[in-house]
């Protein structure tokens, strides 16, 4: 056998005889079962509804952006057309307060945009004339 040998062997079975005590108390750190269920049992906080949307029916696109920016979304009360600026402006008529966060547009035309905020991107439904 080659001395190479022997000293690749000697370190390997001194670096295992450092990893075994190391692999023992891992094991004994691992929650079990019974652990984890307590630890979910203790949290109070509800699910996030990742559908939370406020409709401002009746209201004006000013106290709808009052309403949304108590919420957590701020909005505008109007938006230019992101496609089609010859259309106008639109009105706030709603906005969505839970993750991706958005407001929402009617226009004059019937189109409804929908601006996200995070991330930031735009989507219409375009009317059907």
């Amino acid at each position: 056998m080659h001395a190479r040998h022997v000293v690749a062997g000697g370190f390997t079975l001194g670096t295992l005889a450092l990893l075994v005590p190391a692999c023992a108390t891992l094991e004994e750190t691992i929650p079990g079962e019974d652990e984890i269920a307590s630890a979910t049992d203790a949290i109070d906080e509800p699910p996030i509804d990742v559908t939370a949307r406020i409709v401002c029916k009746g209201l004006g696109a000013v106290a709808c952006m009052i309403k949304c920016s108590y919420a957590g979304t701020a909005c505008f009360k109007q938006r230019i057309h992101p496609h089609n600026p010859a259309v106008g402006n639109g009105n706030l008529f709603a906005c969505r307060t839970s993750t991706p966060r958005s407001c929402d547009y009617r226009y004059p035309n019937g189109d409804l945009c929908y601006f996200f905020k995070t991330p930031a991107y735009e989507w219409c439904r375009h009317s059907r004339d």
